[in-house]
């Protein structure tokens, strides 16, 4: 009886090879760097504040960072992905999402900087440009913020609102901090004899 069960083809399930999906298909392009959708066209605006100067350099950065990274291109701005050489058979794909995120960069500059990195070819070579110029060692702004935090008081301000306001001048205060390595020999705090 139980090989009947077997045989009836009612109750087993069937199985076949069935081809990639468009979901599988799109995951696979979704994850090259060197793929562009048709919505990652040349007019895509990276943040809703153009970047203006040094005054609002990190948030900016950050914020690029994000979207670049969102869409699988900050290899392109960081170096991780190098500009192959021009016999590869990469290189128009590399050319043209360099050349895509070259025009996202810009279009998320005020027209002052604009114009200044107008000829720059790589867009890792704008990025470096814009952190060179843009984020030197900002001593003003830092006292500012530190100024900002140590007079902080919540008045009328909601707990969430003064929280926020709070976080939001520490997070700045914290990335212009640099990172420091301890190479001392020591063990929670104090020096080894």
């Amino acid at each position: 009886m139980a090989s009947d069960s077997l045989r009836d083809s009612s109750s087993v399930p069937s199985f076949s090879i069935v081809p990639p999906t468009s979901a599988v298909m799109a995951d696979e392009f979704a994850n090259n760097p060197f793929f562009l959708p048709a919505n990652e066209n040349p007019g895509l605006i990276l943040t809703s504040q153009p970047l203006t100067g040094p005054e609002n350099y990190m948030s900016w950065a950050r914020s690029v960072f994000l979207a670049l990274s969102a869409v699988n291109k900050f290899g392109f701005v960081n170096g991780s992905i190098p500009e192959p050489d021009p016999t590869s058979p990469l290189f128009n794909s590399w050319s043209r999402c360099n050349t895509t995120i070259l025009t996202w960069l810009t279009n998320s500059l005020s027209p002052d900087l604009k114009a200044s990195v107008m000829y720059i070819n790589s867009a890792k070579d704008l990025w470096i440009d814009l952190k060179d110029r843009l984020s030197q060692d900002n001593t003003p702004r830092l006292f500012k913020l530190q100024k900002e935090i140590s007079h902080l008081v919540q008045g009328s301000l909601s707990m969430s609102s003064y929280f926020t306001k709070f976080k939001t001048l520490w997070d700045e205060f914290v990335n212009y901090q640099p990172f420091t390595v301890c190479t001392c020999a020591c063990v929670y705090g104090s020096k080894l004899s």
